[in-house]
């Protein structure tokens, strides 16, 4: 989730916005190089991260886990 984390920050740096998906992070805009390599868009389950902007420049990233379902006791949040 760290490497999500910087990969936000260097967008916002970059974009001077949040991106609207996880997914924009790996796309190069028309300054800058993608901020990240799609094969981070998944947890060490194999699970893709939930990402969701939680107002202004707040936003939370989420992993389902082991189980891969969200909303329960081994989801991780960052």
């Amino acid at each position: 989730m760290e490497v999500i984390r910087n990969s936000i920050s260097e967008f916002v740096t970059n974009e001077y916005r949040l991106p609207n998906s996880l997914t924009e992070l790996t796309v190069p805009t028309s300054n800058n190089p993608a901020c990240m390599n799609a094969a981070n868009l998944n947890d060490s389950w194999g699970h893709p991260f939930e990402y969701k902007q939680t107002g202004g420049t707040d936003f939370q990233i989420r992993s389902a886990g082991l189980d891969g379902r969200f909303d329960t006791k081994d989801d991780l949040t960052h």
